[in-house]
């Protein structure tokens, strides 16, 4: 699993006389034929100003030469998801369109990643305080008071206004059978009235760990299981030569 170190990264550039380190990184990573999964995270609402179209033309190449599981590799994270707003009838689905607009630099790139919206800051909520049933004293903890913040007004949307425009497991790019789990979960989660399990699937994390999961379940593990084999075909095939050898000397 692959994350790429800021590819916009300004600092980086600064640091480095004008050269974007970050960047030559990046692209080293991508050309690489090993099956890892590479994973580029944007802010769902400021993706445009993510140097991301630049290395669209490298990864459509790179797609047009692999085959299996190609595009179950590249994954686009939208976090920050419940930040976005929406204007009159606008979704999360015109939202996401426009996304593969710009990545595909309007369908002249062929390749489309799996695209995934997440809020981050809810899940690090519910998994780390609400599980674990902490009380946390906000005061003057910055980023705990938006942690929280951003829980609470994820959670209106989804609870008290039932607003499928923050549905993101909705929205996720998983089998059709994924996403009818999901909905089948949250509405089960909701009518029994367990709220925080409910916001959690919309929160889109559970969709891409199972992305994940899957993942390593069809492509990877397959890969390490070949690898084994040739390897234990490699020591057969000395013990073989070994024992003819040996066979030749007491023949001798």
């Amino acid at each position: 699993l692959i994350d790429t170190p800021g590819v916009d990264s300004g600092k980086s550039s600064m640091e480095n006389n004008g050269t974007n380190v970050h960047k030559d990184i990046t692209l080293e990573l991508l050309k690489k034929n090993n099956k890892s999964m590479v994973v580029f995270c944007a802010e769902a609402a400021r993706y445009e100003a993510d140097s991301i179209s630049k290395f669209m033309d490298d990864i459509t190449t790179q797609s047009e030469k692999e085959k299996g599981g190609f595009k179950d590799r590249y994954v686009f994270l939208l976090n920050k998801g419940d930040d976005l707003t929406f204007d009159h009838d606008e979704t999360t689905e015109i939202k996401k369109n426009a996304f593969i607009d710009y990545i595909t630099n309007n369908g002249k790139r062929k390749f489309v990643p799996r695209i995934f919206y997440i809020s981050a800051a809810v899940q690090y909520w519910i998994s780390n305080v609400i599980y674990n049933k902490k009380n946390v004293d906000v005061g003057n903890n910055t980023e705990m008071r938006a942690l929280k913040r951003s829980y609470n007004s994820f959670n209106d949307a989804i609870v008290e206004y039932e607003d499928e425009k923050y549905y993101f497991a909705k929205y996720a790019d998983v089998p059709r059978y994924r996403k009818e789990e999901y909905e089948n979960k949250f509405n089960a989660e909701m009518k029994k009235d367990d709220k925080t399990k409910a916001v959690e699937i919309q929160c889109g994390m559970i969709a891409f760990e199972d992305a994940i999961k899957d993942y390593i379940e069809r492509y990877a593990f397959p890969i390490k299981i070949q690898s084994m084999l040739e390897t234990y075909e490699y020591i057969l095939d000395d013990v073989s030569k070994f024992i003819s050898a040996d066979t030749k000397t007491l023949e001798n």
